[in-house]
């Protein structure tokens, strides 16, 4: 099978120590670590030729697909289900254990172990894509890897391998960079090897090493004879010192550019947190102005109202002025009562302090039949 990978941000390595490393891999031993048939590097990536496994990958096993299908057909809505036995699980768990460690002692790291890079034949592990570390290519669950403060290629491969060991047990990946609790089924010994990986309080001191996972009761008690019989043929790796040592400075850098994207991430995170604690405090402050703002409008309001009743009481409390009769006083001499003009009327009616109060009582009562007919010439 013919597959090609691109050069990623972590690629630190000339394409002459890259190449040299090559040869190394592709003449790797080890029962527990896929066979490299051809490997070439590019200007801007390398192509990889292996066997094909028909089993496909662990995550193939765990969901029942075909190997041959695409990616989304197989994962994006699995029908099927399969955890792995407890059985399973340790005897999967402990080859893989037995590669990272072959890996780590030779000056290498994995950095992309997840089911998808495990493929299983005969009962025996076999990790893929081993070539990724060399590539720069970053890990899968980078994402994750950001939340937390897992730097070193050791923790990343432990921690990896922790959310292997859930998928494996729960045939689904864990969506959350931890998992502090779970479910009541799984074995005590799973579940402190889980904690053991994944767990928020493992994770802040650091993540087990690569002794700690290995040496658990889990790996070490029970384990079947037909595991050591994979190790007839010794494992071999054979890197040149100076490849050797520009490998090292290549898994430091990467290691670097790991830390700063966490620490940007932190960073980030702090200033959004504060944001919203500004944001919190600017709209209390609004609040409390449209509050107060509220609170005296309606006293306002209330103030006015107030004024209106008590004009309104003493308007209708003021003495009304008698009316004039027409029998009261006596008309000048020679004048009718007809021919008094409506000044007169107006100016007899309304006294100096009367005030409005007469001034509207004298308009209401006025009779326009008093006024005298002119006639025209």
């Amino acid at each position: 099978m013919l597959s090609w990978q691109t050069y990623g941000p972590d690629k630190h390595l000339s394409d002459k120590d890259l190449q040299t490393a090559f040869k190394s891999l592709q003449n790797v031993s080890h029962p527990h670590i896929d066979q490299i048939l051809a490997i070439h590097n590019l200007e801007t990536g390398a192509y990889v030729v292996r066997r094909i496994h028909e089993n496909g990958s662990l995550r193939d096993i765990l969901y029942g697909t075909e190997y041959s299908k695409n990616h989304l057909s197989k994962y994006g809505n699995p029908k099927v289900r399969k955890p792995l036995t407890l059985g399973q699980i340790c005897h999967y768990g402990n080859q893989i254990l037995q590669a990272l460690r072959f890996l780590h002692d030779k000056g290498l790291a994995h950095g992309h172990l997840h089911p998808g890079n495990v493929a299983i034949l005969n009962q025996r592990v076999l990790l893929l894509d081993i070539e990724n570390i060399l590539l720069g290519v970053p890990c899968k669950y980078r994402p994750h890897l950001l939340h937390l403060k897992l730097a070193t290629s050791e923790a990343v491969d432990m921690y990896c391998f922790g959310l292997t060991l859930y998928e494996m047990a729960f045939a689904t990946p864990l969506e959350e960079p931890y998992c502090d609790i779970f479910s009541d089924g799984i074995s005590e010994d799973l579940e402190n090897v889980l904690r053991l990986c994944l767990s928020r309080e493992s994770i802040r001191h650091g993540g087990p090493t690569l002794a700690d996972v290995m040496y658990h009761p889990m790996f070490t008690r029970g384990i079947p004879p037909s595991i050591n019989s994979f190790n007839s043929t010794p494992p071999r790796l054979k890197l040149p010192l100076n490849v050797k040592h520009e490998i090292n400075t290549a898994l430091l850098a990467a290691e670097a550019r790991l830390r700063n994207d966490q620490k940007l991430l932190r960073s980030v995170k702090r200033e959004v947190r504060i944001q919203e604690i500004l944001n919190s405090e600017v709209e209390l402050r609004k609040q409390k102005r449209r509050a107060k703002k509220r609170g005296s409008i309606w006293k306002s309001t209330s103030s006015l109202a107030e004024t209106v009743h008590s004009h309104s009481a003493s308007t209708t409390s003021s003495p009304t002025p008698p009316a004039l009769s027409a029998d009261s006083g006596t008309s000048p001499a020679g004048v009718s009562p007809a021919a008094v003009s409506p000044v007169a009327i107006s100016s007899a009616t309304i006294s100096p302090g009367d005030g409005r109060s007469a001034l509207l009582n004298a308009i209401c009562s006025f009779d326009k039949t008093r006024l005298a007919r002119v006639n025209a010439r």
